[in-house]
């Protein structure tokens, strides 16, 4: 959903409607909560490129991009992102409360005076979830608590909640056919034409209330309210599922665009509520139907030719590719598995030295990786099955490209000649040892650091995930797990359980796998699966060609290589001790230097990445780059002389991915982009004066490009 469908020109995702691009953004907000992603780059992205009108023509429209923003604030805390939210609230409050019809509530849109239940949800929702803020945003302390009891009050009397305690579409200004309320009473409104229209009960519309209800439980210590969302979301496993209790859109198997995005809203606010409440039979009757419904969606309805997920999330249902699939349908079950995620509870203590895997990232002290079996072009059935067949696997994870190229990748404690025919064997850290970067025995007792899932409470200090205890998985944390003191016995009974051989416990451990599912469609970058090998920038030292760290399959790698020209031979050389992507590298005094993050010299003065390298009277320039939140025109030199960084003339243009050539004591910046498109403007800098000037312009726009100096001549 990011590389293949987020579009940052727009800051919208491309095969989806407006509004439904600002709920994905708060499941992304959810995902990184989960676990620390660069991805937190597009929610600048998103904010440059959108206005607080980007949802639509109605006022539920801009409310699910307040909630959004509100999500993205709170894991990263840009006051931007409130403002965005508190304004879009204010013209919410100002332009859609009307007391003339049906004596309050917030009408649909501007031009249409229908009271529906789904716009009032949003704004008791979004009154508590600003509530809060309210003296960082200069209101009167009870200011948004008075708006939410406001709306829940007149809400509640409206009669839109029916009497099996599902809320129906919205209230009928005529005399169409009624429905009584849980009350027993059509409303309290003593106005006949604003009456329960018996509309449809989406599933959207019994999910937003329960977060409403709990965060003004929380404010108000009123216990009806919360009794009030766990009947709602009772009635709703009850009445609006399959036999088999998976959830189901009353329009299935035909719903419209804006129907297909409902179901995730639902358990996004279900797992939200969990968090409020303190029966703990209902608590684990949610946790239990979120699980089951991620089990169902994650084993049987991704479609292994594009790897979407349908619109269907009962395995009842026919083959996942013969029904509706496509990038609402995909955000609805990443929903589903963050949300099951989220009810997971954090453990730091690990009850042996193997932990669970989410993405088959496990690395070592010195970043190197762990062993695995990895294939292109091939299906999820297969890897999974695989992985299974295979005693030593401990991960895995597998990634669909764009263009449909699918990529597997089994991390495993199996010898190479155990390799599964078709499949390749990848092992760096032997390949160090080799190189003499490592003694035999520190191989041999190398910590490992996982992205782990323990499934156990903090007071379950005495189950063992070994047994056959009742199990669970939580968010992910990092371990240090020593490799040499490893129990095959021990592990088996612990990984087991990953790709469901033992039977004796009920519970399926699903969530490192959901986790992983999540990233590896929505997130993972796609154009590395063209490639099976790392890839970084490169230099050319004399007859050595080396190529420093990089991204593949997903990870940032801390991985160097070395092209040798009179053997034709590709070597490991010693691998730093921090993963990098998108850094620069130079050439200066026989020194091969990489830029961004730590290394040998003194840190460089301003935090950066996607900077241009290149080597200048006998000094390294960085050249603009991006520090995470956007892009700059920032330029400075390293003098190895002093070892120290000097601040020199800026460029007269932001760029990052810029391609950086020095030609005839000149120093190009070339192309790159702005933040906002890419760029074919050229500008060189004169160390004499220190100034930059414009030169004539490439005839292609161009990012993430490389350039040479070839006899007198820069080639792109």
């Amino acid at each position: 959903m990011i590389t293949c469908e987020y579009d940052s020109n727009s800051g919208l995702w491309k095969n989806e409607l407006r509004w439904q691009s600002g709920n994905t953004l708060e499941t992304l907000a959810n995902f990184v909560s989960l676990m620390d992603s660069p991805l937190k780059y597009v929610f600048h992205q998103t904010y440059i490129n959108t206005d607080m009108f980007v949802g639509g023509d109605c006022f539920d429209d801009y409310q699910w991009w307040l909630l959004g923003w509100l999500q993205v604030y709170s894991v990263e805390p840009n006051l931007n992102y409130l403002y965005r939210a508190a304004d879009i609230y204010d013209f919410v409050t100002v332009s859609a409360w009307n007391d003339t019809i049906c004596r309050g509530g917030v009408q649909w849109c501007p031009k249409n005076t229908y009271k529906n239940a789904i716009t009032n949800e949003l704004f008791l929702l979004s009154s508590m979830r600003l509530h809060p803020y309210a003296s960082l945003l200069a209101r009167p302390p009870t200011y948004f608590l008075d708006w939410a009891l406001k709306e829940w009050q007149w809400f509640e009397a409206s009669g839109l909640i029916n009497g099996y305690y599902l809320i129906n579409d919205g209230l009928s200004s005529t005399k169409e056919t009624i429905s009584t309320s849980y009350k027993g009473n059509v409303n309290h409104f003593q106005d006949a034409s604003c009456v329960n229209n018996n509309g449809t009960t989406w599933t959207y519309n019994q999910g937003v209330i329960l977060t409403g209800l709990a965060l003004l439980y929380n404010s108000t210590g009123n216990a009806t309210l919360l009794d009030i969302a766990q009947k709602i979301a009772d009635a709703t496993i009850q009445r609006l599922t399959y036999s088999d209790l998976i959830l189901k859109e009353p329009c299935e198997p035909n719903c419209d665009n804006n129907q297909q995005l409902f179901k995730g809203i639902f358990v996004r606010h279900l797992a939200y509520l969990i968090s409020y409440l303190t029966d703990a039979a209902h608590i684990q009757r949610y946790k239990s139907f979120l699980e089951d419904n991620a089990e169902s969606v994650w084993t049987s309805r991704q479609c292994e030719r594009d790897g979407l997920y349908s619109l269907i999330w009962s395995n009842q249902s026919s083959a996942s590719c013969n029904t509706s699939h496509n990038a609402s349908t995909t955000s609805a079950a990443w929903d589903l598995f963050v949300s099951f995620a989220k009810t997971k509870s954090l453990s730091i203590k690990s009850p042996s030295n193997w932990t669970y895997l989410g993405l088959g990232n496990c690395e070592d002290d010195k970043n190197a990786s762990m062993p695995n079996f990895n294939k292109m072009n091939v299906t999820k059935t297969e890897c999974r099955t695989t992985a299974e067949q295979d005693t030593g696997a401990v991960a895995y994870d597998h990634q669909f490209g764009c263009s449909g190229i699918q990529y597997c990748r089994i991390r495993t404690l199996s010898d190479q000649h155990q390799t599964p025919q078709g499949w390749g064997y990848e092992n760096v850290t032997e390949e160090i040892k080799q190189q003499g970067e490592s003694k035999q025995e520190e191989i041999n007792k190398l910590n490992y650091n996982f992205i782990s899932y323990d499934n156990r409470d903090d007071d379950d200090d005495d189950d063992n995930i070994g047994d056959n205890q009742t199990e669970s998985s939580s968010i992910p944390v990092s371990r240090n797990c020593k490799s040499s003191d490893i129990d095959s016995n021990e592990k088996v009974k612990i990984w087991v359980k990953k790709y469901n051989v033992d039977d004796d416990d009920q519970q399926t451990t699903l969530v490192e796998d959901l986790v992983g599912s999540g990233q590896d469609y929505l997130l993972l970058s796609r154009e590395t699966l063209n490639v099976q090998k790392p890839r970084g920038r490169s230099i050319k030292s004399g007859e050595i060609l080396f190529v420093a760290d990089g991204w593949c399959s997903g990870d940032a790698i801390a991985i160097a290589e070395m092209f040798d020209s009179s053997s034709n031979e590709w070597r490991a050389v010693a691998s730093r001790s921090k993963r990098r992507c998108a850094l620069g590298v130079g050439v200066l005094n026989n020194l091969l230097y990489t830029i961004g993050g730590h290394n040998d010299t003194r840190p460089i003065s301003s935090c950066r990445a996607s900077v241009g390298v290149g080597v200048l009277d006998g000094c390294l320039y960085v050249v603009g780059g991006h520090d995470g939140i956007s892009c700059l025109n920032l330029v400075e030199k390293y003098d190895p002389s002093v070892q120290q960084w000097i601040r020199v003339a800026s460029m007269k243009t932001k760029r990052f991915d810029v391609a950086v050539a020095v030609l005839d004591g000149y120093l190009y910046a070339i192309g790159g982009s702005d933040g906002q498109c890419p760029l074919n403007t050229v500008e060189r800098y004169d160390p004499k004066t220190n100034k930059w000037s414009s030169v004539s312009s490439m005839n292609t726009q161009r990012k993430h490009h490389s350039c040479a100096v070839y006899n007198g001549y820069i080639c792109m």
